[in-house]
């Protein structure tokens, strides 16, 4: 069967250690906020691996992330 990627509005998300949300809608507004205040211009993800439980409709996704900073100055910098 194709995976079906809905999104539903209850989430769990942990950022980065620094904070926990439940809603999709605060994870989107701390992500603008925290890409504004770094002077983040460009996010560059690889996907090293993914598990999913199909019987709790849960994904796992092991990501490595490296953004790029709007101004020259500031270095670019890496999440692993």
């Amino acid at each position: 069967a194709p995976l079906d990627l809905t999104l539903p509005n209850a989430v769990r998300f942990n950022m980065n250690g620094n904070g926990r949300m439940q809603t999709w809608k605060d994870v989107y507004m701390a992500e603008r906020v925290y890409t504004q205040c770094l002077g983040i211009s460009k996010r560059i993800y690889q996907m090293h691996a993914f598990t999913h439980e199909p019987d709790k409709k849960l994904a796992y996704f092991i990501l490595e992330e490296h953004n790029e900073r709007t101004l020259p100055f500031f270095p670019g910098f890496d999440f692993h």
